[in-house]
């Protein structure tokens, strides 16, 4: 209270305390009735009750009209225009009218321990609690923030020091768009916090979540690192679709596409995660009910299946593992069962023909190798090519050659033997891809005879030079023991 609102009050109370003749003994006699004014001796004055002749409150007027033309008491006085006192005869409460600059804000003040205290201020329309420069309609606490903005009218306003917080409209553009708004902070640090205070137990006081300057939010972590950052001992996040499929969540990359992944229901327990570019929706990723995963499909047959389609190599067992498909071809890498429970192979199956190879393919960062195909599996019928670009160490080399894997079989004859073994020119060269230029002794593919080539020209089989060379070697010692047996003939005639 300013100090000349404290010397009116004082002097009020003064003539207050004087104990002056009663105010009906100063007007005319008990009873007294001046046209609708009734003053009797219990300090009642008004206009009379119909019933008693008495008004019918202490203080009782009417007034005809009303605001703002009649007001039925009028106080004039730039001081306390109006007080109470307890039955003690203290002054516990009064309204002043102060002057502040040019305008004339009406304080209510309370005296509850001894000290007069400013409890409530009206100003320009607008009530302050704690402050008797109320900014919005609704002001408590003294001070005014940084953080204060002159759009912080209609609403709430808590303000201590240089920190505030404002819960209201905001007007955006025209009349017809107010915004609701909370805001808060006059620098970075200040934090938005919302906090349970329930009566005692581990979670009185506890932190439920915080908005930051950043933009951050944070659910169990008073340091969020993200836009969402969560911390909880249990699942973080749960949605739940009460009907149809939709979207459960989904990210805008602010580029007309949408990624976003969608719940179908327990009835069909398939969870798949799309990508939508404003035109067409394309399946990325798929979980089904079973554990199976697919990438680029949305049927997956395997733990994990990447691509789309399911080749007629397919087969049942192709679970537990990887299976990765294109149209009718498929590969798949895991376990095969194969009798009980105790036993499970490790496979690789691939093709749905056999024309599909198995391939081994070096794709370094360029250089010569780069591409290069080091080994290559084909399935022959019964029978598997391995193709190897490159060196094969192994303590011993076994070929099959069982009869009951051959058919055609027919006798080498010398002449066929001898004729090959003619047309076999030895060369001595290096591999290209041989960093190091090793020598080697052999043939050239292309220029063997027909009788030791293979289909595509590009190889050669060892067993194949061995048999002509045995055979030529059988067809050269047949001549030689002919010739061996004439020189005998020979020399037992010349003897």
């Amino acid at each position: 209270m300013s100090d000349q609102n404290l010397q009116d009050q004082n002097k009020s109370n003064q003539n207050m305390n004087a104990q002056p003749e009663t105010a009906s003994d100063q007007l005319a006699p008990d009873g007294t009735t001046f046209d609708n004014l009734v003053v009797t001796k219990s300090v009642r004055i008004g206009v009379p009750n119909a019933e008693t002749s008495e008004p019918r409150n202490g203080l009782y007027v009417v007034a005809p009209g009303g605001f703002p033309n009649n007001v039925p008491i009028l106080a004039q006085s730039v001081s306390t225009f109006f007080g109470a006192r307890d039955s003690d005869g203290i002054d516990r409460f009064a309204i002043n009218l102060d002057k502040d600059g040019n305008s004339y804000p009406v304080n209510f003040y309370d005296r509850y321990d001894g000290t007069w205290r400013r409890s409530i201020s009206l100003k320009l329309g607008n009530v302050g609690i704690g402050t008797n420069n109320p900014q919005s309609m609704l002001h408590i606490g003294e001070g005014l923030g940084s953080g204060y903005r002159s759009w912080m009218v209609r609403g709430t306003q808590v303000s201590g020091g240089t920190d505030n917080v404002f819960f209201g409209l905001k007007r955006e553009g025209d009349d017809d768009r107010q915004d609701a708004v909370i805001a808060w902070g006059d620098n970075t640090k200040d934090v938005f916090r919302f906090m349970f205070v329930g009566s005692g137990g581990p979670a009185d006081g506890q932190e439920i979540m915080r908005l930051q300057a950043n933009g951050n939010v944070g659910i169990g972590t008073n340091n969020p690192e993200a836009k969402l950052h969560l911390n909880s001992t249990r699942g973080s996040i749960k949605l739940l679709q009460t009907s149809g499929v939709g979207d459960d969540f989904s990210y805008d990359g602010n580029n007309g596409s949408l990624f976003g992944f969608t719940h179908y229901g327990k009835d069909t327990g398939e969870t798949r995660f799309a990508w939508n570019n404003g035109t067409s929706k394309r399946d990325l990723l798929t979980i089904k009910n079973k554990g199976n995963v697919g990438i680029g499909t949305n049927n997956p047959q395997s733990m994990l299946h990447i691509g789309n389609g399911l080749g007629s190599g397919y087969r049942s067992w192709m679970v537990r593992g990887t299976q990765v498909s294109g149209e009718t071809d498929n590969v798949f890498f895991g376990l095969k069962r194969e009798g009980d429970n105790d036993r499970q192979d490790a496979v690789i199956a691939w093709g749905d023909n056999t024309e599909d190879a198995f391939r081994f393919i070096f794709v370094g960062n360029g250089g010569p190798a780069d591409g290069q195909e080091i080994m290559r599996l084909q399935a022959n019928d019964n029978v598997g090519d391995v193709r190897v670009t490159g060196d094969v160490y192994a303590r011993n080399q076994i070929l099959s050659s069982s009869r009951e894997l051959k058919e055609n079989i027919a006798e080498l004859s010398g002449s066929e033997a001898v004729e090959a073994l003619k047309n076999l020119n030895p060369v001595k060269f290096n591999f290209k891809a041989d960093s190091d230029k090793n020598r080697h002794l052999g043939f050239i593919a292309e220029d063997v005879p027909e009788l030791v080539a293979t289909s595509d020209r590009k190889t050669l089989s060892p067993m194949d030079i061995v048999a002509v060379l045995t055979q030529a070697l059988k067809e050269q010692q047949n001549t030689i023991s002919a010739l061996a047996e004439k020189v005998k003939l020979l020399e037992a005639k010349s003897a």
